[in-house]
């Protein structure tokens, strides 16, 4: 698996002229089991490879506050695609499986095996679930991100020929009187022979604000568009849990508030991202 990473952080001044405030790139080759086999990046190259042999998941992002703890404090775009790995990686195989039907990844032991082991990981995957009854994945055609009214709304993605997984962020923030609005998005995205066009997999938007002063969540509203179950979107209905909570500490504070059953895997890595919008708001104001 080859899995090639872009993110940037940009400020509007007037649009649609903007300014690149930062920008960085990563390679990663892991094998099956999730195992980092080569790593490469535009920058911190010795710390990077402190990394081969990590498995996304794991211990890995305690890792990086180790090896890099001043990216993690920056929230940079290193940091952002590092920290996405394992739940990238996680969902990488969808792809492949979907477009490859006639290959028989697991034998039917092995899946309810897998199913089993998933039981009440997530809303999702609640007892009762039609998840853990087999039941087929709901999917969505979409158009590409970049559009022709923001051609500049988008870094240069990566276009692969054949069976490709994409996973695109978003996160937009701006100041409105005492508080600071927030507009993050979330696509799991691939590729498909059988598809004249991208087909997502997971997709959700979320609306917040924060109090400008305290950078606590003041309002959070999450809209899901594209989930594989029916039991998915219940997620959405708990996001207003973390209503009070320090931007700053999301990283931690969304999986100790919602485990398991009240949360989202997805929706969960979204409400994380939060962490990043204090750095993203200090420069508001440069």
């Amino acid at each position: 698996m080859i899995m090639q990473g872009r993110a940037r952080d940009i400020r509007t001044i007037q649009a649609p002229a903007y300014e690149v405030l930062s920008e960085d790139t990563l390679c990663i080759q892991a094998n099956r089991g999730r195992e980092i086999v080569a790593i490469e990046g535009n920058r911190q190259a010795a710390a990077l490879d402190r990394l081969v042999g990590m498995r996304g998941g794991g211990h890995l992002r305690k890792t990086l506050s180790e090896i890099m703890p001043e990216e993690v404090a920056a929230a940079s775009p290193l940091h952002l695609l590092l920290d996405d790995f394992s739940g990238a990686s996680l969902v990488s195989g969808w792809g492949v499986v979907r477009g490859k039907r006639d290959i028989p990844f697991a034998t039917d032991d092995e899946r309810r095996g897998h199913l089993a082991h998933m039981e009440n990981i997530c809303t999702g995957f609640q007892t009762g679930a039609s998840s853990l009854a087999g039941h087929k994945q709901s999917t969505a055609e979409i158009n590409e991100l970049p559009r022709s009214e923001d051609p500049e709304g988008w870094h240069d993605l990566v276009q692969s020929q054949g069976l490709t997984m994409r996973r695109a962020r978003r996160v937009d923030v701006w100041p409105e009187g005492d508080l600071l609005r927030m507009d993050i998005a979330f696509q799991d995205s691939a590729y498909l022979p059988d598809s004249k066009t991208r087909v997502a997999i997971h997709e959700y938007q979320v609306d917040a604000s924060a109090d400008m002063a305290s950078l606590t969540l003041q309002t959070v509203s999450a809209h899901p568009h594209v989930l594989p179950y029916r039991e998915c979107p219940g997620a959405a209905a708990n996001v207003g849990m973390m209503r009070g909570t320090s931007l700053a500490t999301m990283r931690l504070s969304v999986p100790a508030a919602l485990p398991g059953i009240l949360g989202c895997t997805h929706l969960n890595d979204v409400l994380r991202s939060m962490a990043d919008v204090p750095q993203l708001a200090s420069k508001l104001v440069m």
